[in-house]
């Protein structure tokens, strides 16, 4: 019944708090700087994707030769091991797409689950409730795989929830709905993006109050909302934006106060995220820009998002 998952989540989610609040995080730990010191992060936020996108991932990703990870976790059981977003990248010239749907330990810690994380080029986190990854993949030997995966350069995308997951600090990780920001128990992310937090849909669902409260509460953490059909492709310690919208951080570090506002950035505009200022773009990713003004201005696809809506 509803009140006895309700309860189970409870009881999962205090004692994983009582093991944070032994810890210290997230409120005295000190993040780590933001920045990927290998390979790609490419976080969405929700509602469509930026013209090019997908063709991007599958191009760092190694293009016919790339051999791509989809995982549609954060959905409601049954999950289906059928993913239009695996058959977009098929249709862009993977040479593989494989969809692990499985989020048990003896599945996601099974020889062949490892031995396909171990071979893949990219990665795929869907869309749904990011709470379901932590409780699939956090602290397992599929967690470490997706770690090593990315410090050999691998490129790691995803949407609406698989955006969130991938921040150190897990916004929206409440298991009984997606209203709250912050939820004890559940505010440990996949952390392939270091002391940052991410959350997504994030103008179109009024979220910037939630943003604001998270970084008041927790001053050391860089807030990250990313707005709907619109990325932030992070290499190194530079993040790009790429869409029909914004990106907003949040950095409360030197203090805020009511006439807060966050830095906007917009559509082939960067910011660098340990300085936690606008930036030029890198060189080489000027000329990569340059290339992809040449793609199609369609808007690809969406993916599907959060079951819960606020």
């Amino acid at each position: 019944t509803l009140a006895s998952e309700n309860d189970a989540a409870d009881l999962i989610a205090l004692r994983r708090a009582a093991r944070d609040g032994m810890s210290g995080y997230p409120q005295q730990t000190a993040p780590r700087p933001t920045k990927v010191d290998k390979g790609t992060l490419i976080l969405i936020g929700g509602g469509g994707m930026p013209k090019g996108i997908l063709k991007r991932f599958v191009e760092l990703s190694g293009g016919e030769k790339a051999k791509i990870v989809v995982f549609p976790t954060a959905q409601p059981d049954p999950v289906s091991r059928k993913s239009g977003i695996a058959e977009e990248f098929q249709k862009l010239g993977a040479e593989s797409v494989t969809v692990l749907p499985g989020r048990t330990i003896d599945r996601v810690e099974s020889a062949e689950f490892l031995n396909t994380l171990k071979e893949a080029t990219g990665i795929w986190f869907g869309g749904g409730r990011q709470w379901r990854f932590v409780d699939a993949y956090l602290d397992t030997k599929a967690h470490t795989a997706m770690n090593e995966f990315l410090k050999r350069g691998g490129i790691i995308m995803g949407s609406s929830a698989g955006a969130s997951i991938q921040a150190e600090f897990l916004a929206r990780g409440n298991p009984l709905g997606n209203r709250d920001i912050m939820a004890d128990g559940y505010q440990t992310g996949l952390g392939f993006l270091p002391g940052a937090a991410v959350d997504q849909h994030f103008t179109q669902r009024n979220r910037q109050p939630d943003m604001l409260s998270l970084v008041t509460r927790y001053p050391k953490w860089l807030g990250i909302g990313i707005d709907e059909g619109t990325a932030l492709v992070v290499t190194g310690d530079v993040g790009e934006v790429v869409g029909r919208s914004n990106v907003y951080f949040y950095d409360a570090s030197k203090g805020i106060d009511d006439e807060y506002e966050p830095t906007k950035v917009g559509d082939g505009e960067f910011y660098h995220l340990i300085r936690r200022i606008p930036t030029d773009p890198p060189e080489s990713t000027s000329e990569e820009k340059s290339a992809d003004q040449t793609e199609s201005e369609s808007v690809e696809p969406a993916e599907s998002t959060e079951a819960v809506k606020p």
